[in-house]
């Protein structure tokens, strides 16, 4: 297989709007990150991977899970979009994204809900090696 830069994109929405959207799950969300000692760098670089946090055990993996489901879950009711996180560790190659972010799917071609939370989403693009 040929080694080479690939492109990648994602529609990143900022975390205020997600606290504004949904601010009980988004505090509940961070607060477990917390009690488990994962940044959400960490949890963004393993869900890209789909892979567990390595410094946390299996039931606080679960517990961290079930509030970031309930997130989307929530985000989704309220928007019709469907939220996910991202991550890329930027190498000076003029990447957008460095770390992780929250981003949308179901905005292009423009949906009812992506028409309506256009102003909030703003495309960034990165590049892997691979």
């Amino acid at each position: 297989m040929g080694m080479g830069t690939y492109a990648c994109h994602a529609d990143i929405v900022a975390i205020d709007f997600v606290r504004e959207v949904c601010p009980n799950e988004l505090e509940e969300f961070l607060e477990t990150l917390s009690k488990v000692d994962a940044s959400f760098d960490d949890f963004c670089a393993c869900q890209v991977i789909e892979a567990e946090i390595d410094h946390i055990d299996e039931i606080e993996q679960e517990l961290v899970d079930a509030v970031y489901d309930a997130l989307c879950l929530e985000f989704n009711k309220q928007t019709d979009l469907t939220l996910e996180v991202v991550y890329n560790f930027a190498e000076d190659r003029g990447d957008d994204l460095d770390g992780g972010s929250f981003a949308v799917d179901g905005v292009y071609q423009l949906t009812p809900a992506g028409e309506k939370f256009n102003k909030h989403i703003e495309r960034k693009t990165w590049t892997v090696f691979g």
